[in-house]
């Protein structure tokens, strides 16, 4: 039996809105989900979009300038966006591990704040073994 397809399906050449650019590059365990598309997006590697009366569209020939990007990616220009957003995580670790070993709340600071009074002291050790009592 030969399926029939409406004119218009989501995934159509002629669907230019994101769901259609998901179904049309996805793989073949599926479409592309939303979420890997508006994280591309953010990334600053996902499609140019247009917007026509207030609705996202990609058009055919931004879709096929994105296939050809990630296809052949600009090594320079990828590589240098990612050192650059690895030295920003570098630094903000580096400036809240700072803030860390300042604060009171820090276990290297915790014994300091509460003061030596305010310690406890270490109990005996205990032995595992059981005394014997003397013979009658």
């Amino acid at each position: 039996m030969v399926r029939v397809l409406p004119d218009w399906y989501v995934g159509c050449p002629g669907d230019r809105s994101i769901a259609g650019f998901c179904a049309r590059n996805g793989s073949a365990t599926g479409p592309l989900s939303r979420a890997s598309y508006f994280k591309m997006k953010q990334l600053g590697i996902g499609p140019r979009e247009s917007v026509v009366l207030g609705r996202i569209q990609i058009t055919p020939q931004a879709e096929a300038d994105w296939q050809a990007a990630r296809t052949v990616p600009r090594d320079t220009e990828e590589r240098l966006r990612w050192e650059e957003r690895a030295e920003r995580r570098r630094q903000r670790a580096i400036k809240a591990v700072a803030a860390s070993m300042r604060s009171p709340k820090h276990p290297m600071n915790r014994k300091a704040a509460r003061g030596a009074a305010m310690t406890r002291p270490r109990r005996a050790a205990r032995s595992n073994h059981r005394q014997r009592s003397a013979p009658p």
